[in-house]
């Protein structure tokens, strides 16, 4: 039997598994007995991955024995232009650190699947602390010297792409595959590459489809013709979870405008929490080092607050809080690990995790009362129509269409002020219904973001005390040739729903404004 044979057989046989087990026994206290040098690969000794596995079970120690805190699942799409970014990142998982513990440990799996654009093959690997650290002051012009050669870790296996795999289904299994191989008590998946925000248009669906000119939206691009729409990706966790039991505890998109309310509201039933930016992010991403080290460890350098804790379960709270802070510190000018590679990037950078349960039951349902507020509010002064479309159109809008949501709220404040002001200092019913529904979002947005980090382009303010960006964005009509452009393609998201005045809402609202 081939290879690729091989695997669409094994693919087959996870896509029919039953709810995975996880094994009742803690490797942490299994292990314990153990050196790290028992369990850990070591490059001069084992010389691959098949030779490690055979040390580990001569030495009585079976993965699929015991489950660790973590399994890190890493889908890495890598088209030309993010080669020896992606690279660069696989070193720093791996790279030594003084009274640190990186890649993974007793506590820890990281797996990664690397799947670099017109390859005829994917790699996976086991990702371990090599012994020596080379992303030592990495810029722009040594991260282009970077080969896969440099990488330490094992390679588990190398599959051919010998027929055409959509990047859903290369997802889907590599997560099934990962979640059954190396069980854990709790799954943190990474999907790496260009993101473009929301969309519904499948690659097959566009023609020409070797070009992306007339959409806009995706995630994980693997050259020009294949990449992941949104639905694609919540039909990839919706099936993991059916599939494993449980969902996803945290799930980040390391790619471009991906942080919006219609990408997290797709994947809100399926995970636990989801980590993004909502604006271009920097071709170097994550700080993976300090992330690693911070799970290996067990305990996380930024606290969270401590009243929130009852609503949220254990590790994976404390992940998703300290996500935004760890990758804000890493470019922080003459202090960051990763402050020299893009210096640049302490100014734009936008980092948000958000509480999927808060956004489905909080926030959802919120901005959904204040579509209806707004249309009421137009309805008794036809005048106000053009405010509201002037509001919208101002921006500053992100490169997808979006803008940050607590900024269009503050937005919307000063704009119900001064209808307040234009009426004597009262306010009509429909602008204190407004009003009030736009201080019940607010406190709901509040409530969804976990935790955000903003660059020093961003004014800095008490979110409690006033309104501002907090990090994760919604999409509105720069103009009304983008409305009917791309109204089509949200109309088919969760967010917007089949028939969005049915139910007058958010949906509802943006579509009344351009149907004068």
């Amino acid at each position: 039997m081939d290879e690729f044979s091989l695997f669409l057989n094994n693919s087959a046989r996870l896509l029919h598994a039953p709810l995975i087990p996880v094994p009742p026994d803690s490797c942490s206290t299994t292990w314990e007995q153990y050196s790290t040098q028992d369990y850990e690969f070591n490059l001069s000794k084992d010389k691959n991955y098949l030779t490690y596995q055979n040390r580990m079970k001569q030495s009585g120690l079976d993965r699929k024995n015991c489950h660790k805190t973590w399994t890190v699942l890493i889908y890495m799409a890598v088209t030309e232009d993010l080669i020896p970014f992606a690279y660069a990142n696989l070193l720093e998982m791996e790279a030594y650190l003084p009274s640190k513990k990186n890649g993974s440990s007793i506590r820890t799996d990281v797996i990664v699947q690397l799947n670099v654009e017109k390859n005829q093959h994917f790699d996976r690997f086991h990702i371990f602390e090599s012994s020596q650290n080379q992303t030592l002051q990495l810029n722009r012009e040594k991260v282009a010297q970077l080969s896969k050669t440099q990488i330490q870790s094992p390679l588990i296996s190398q599959l051919t792409k010998a027929l055409p795999v959509s990047e859903q289904k290369q997802l889907e299994e590599f997560l099934k595959w990962g979640i059954q191989e190396y069980p854990s008590e709790h799954y943190f998946v990474i999907v790496w590459g260009h993101g473009e925000g929301w969309t519904a248009i499948h690659p097959l669906k566009i023609s020409p489809p070797s070009t992306r000119t007339g959409r806009f939206g995706g995630l994980a691009f693997d050259g020009d013709s294949e990449y992941l729409d949104i639905p694609g990706l919540r039909e990839v966790l919706k099936n993991v979870k059916e599939w494993s039991g449980d969902p996803l505890d945290v799930f980040v998109s390391d790619a471009c405008l991906m942080q919006t309310v219609e990408d997290a509201t797709e994947l809100a039933q399926y995970t636990l929490y989801t980590y993004g930016s909502e604006d271009i992010q920097t071709y170097w991403g994550m700080d993976y080092s300090s992330i690693l080290c911070q799970l290996n460890s067990g305990t996380f350098e930024e606290s969270a607050p401590q009243r929130s804790m009852e609503l949220y379960p254990g590790e994976p709270y404390l992940l998703a809080w300290a996500l935004p802070s760890i990758n804000e510190k890493a470019y922080r000018p003459g202090q960051g690990a990763l402050s020299l590679a893009d210096p640049e990037n302490s100014q734009e950078l936008t980092a948000c995790s958000i509480s999927s349960k808060h956004l489905r039951t909080s926030l959802v349902p919120s901005l959904n009362l204040l579509g209806q507020s707004l249309i009421a509010f137009i309805e008794e002064e036809k005048t106000r129509w053009m405010d509201l479309k002037g509001l919208m159109e101002t921006g500053p809008f992100y490169e997808s269409g979006t803008q940050d949501l607590g900024a269009f709220i503050e937005g919307l404040s000063h704009l119900i002020q001064s209808d307040i002001q234009s009426h004597h200092n009262r306010a009509t019913p429909m602008a204190l219904k407004l009003k009030q529904s736009m201080e019940k979002t607010y406190h709901a947005l509040n409530y969804t973001v976990v935790n955000s980090a903003l660059g020093t382009k961003y004014r800095r303010f008490c979110p409690q005390k006033e309104y501002g960006p907090r990090g994760i964005s919604i999409w509105l009509p720069q103009f009304e040739g983008e409305f009917h452009e791309r109204i089509g393609d949200f109309s088919k998201s969760l967010f917007y729903g089949a028939d969005a005045c049915e139910t007058p809402g958010w949906a509802c609202w943006i579509k009344k404004m351009y149907s004068k």
